[in-house]
């Protein structure tokens, strides 16, 4: 059985913020394709930011 890791910028956002331990913090800097709104934009720059959180920073996830 999959569970599809359904991250939106929201919940990046609050993940991030556990990861950095400050709440005040935005991971949006860690995205390297521009935020268009465009959907396949974003979710690109989403996962960005989330395999930055991993190879960089050390999130335990797994991502298959």
């Amino acid at each position: 059985m999959r569970i599809h890791l359904g991250l939106d910028s929201t919940n990046l956002g609050s993940l991030y913020k556990g990861v950095v331990k400050d709440m005040f913090k935005n991971f949006k800097h860690l995205r390297k394709t521009k935020h268009t709104h465009n959907p396949v934009d974003d979710a690109m720059g989403n996962a960005e930011a989330l395999l930055h959180m991993k190879k960089e920073m050390g999130l335990k996830v797994s991502l298959k």
